[in-house]
């Protein structure tokens, strides 16, 4: 019994060791999503480019990559280094305006804690209909969820195929990418948006 009880300690501390370390990660996954939507208005929402997707509180500055993507390894460095202040913004082509197809990475649990550390772990809770934007250059764009696929990090051919069938009905495509389930690596959550205005 006594030999119970010291075990039930040990794993008491380190789960408490665990929360510490990770806690922006921690505080998201337990914050509920209508309390981060009555929260006043963030530095973000003043910055010149930024993401928000009211509908799941998640409001964050974002780095434009053109000429990159997150299929490519050698582009890897600077998005992770993107995704320490918010959400990095890839797309083929020097004009974001004119790219069929463009990617936004956020991190779902990063284990490094970081104010975006858990910026799309919320993401999962994305329904079609759903709308979110992107502020490009002081431009709004405007997007409608129209799916969301589970795909392996290693299938790189089936993030732009997730795209195609959606550009016969838009001019472009957006799809949020994150590590997928939250606290692993194991697949990529996609949710594809297209441009509505």
């Amino acid at each position: 019994m006594k030999t119970l009880l010291q075990i039930s300690r040990v794993i008491i501390v380190a789960i408490a060791l665990m929360i510490a370390w990770n806690f922006p990660l921690v505080e998201s996954l337990v914050t509920p999503v209508f309390a981060r939507q009555a929260a006043p208005a963030s530095a973000a929402s003043q910055a010149d480019s930024t993401f928000v997707y009211s509908k799941l509180g998640i409001e964050a500055p974002i780095t434009i990559a053109p000429n990159s993507s997150p299929m490519n390894s050698q582009n890897w460095g600077a998005i992770r280094d993107a995704l320490k202040h918010g959400v990095s913004v890839a797309y083929a082509g020097s004009d974001f305006a004119t790219a069929p197809l463009v990617y936004v990475s956020g991190h779902s649990s990063d284990t490094y804690p970081h104010p975006f550390s858990s910026v799309f772990a919320g993401l999962g809770q994305a329904k079609v209909g759903d709308t979110f934007s992107l502020k490009v250059n002081n431009i709004l764009y405007t997007y409608k969820v129209v799916g969301q696929e589970q795909v392996s990090p290693t299938n790189v051919t089936e993030f732009p195929h997730l795209a195609e069938t959606m550009r016969q009905e838009s001019p472009q495509v957006v799809e949020l990418v994150t590590c997928w389930p939250v606290l692993t690596t194991a697949r990529r959550l996609v949710t594809v948006g297209v441009l509505i205005k």
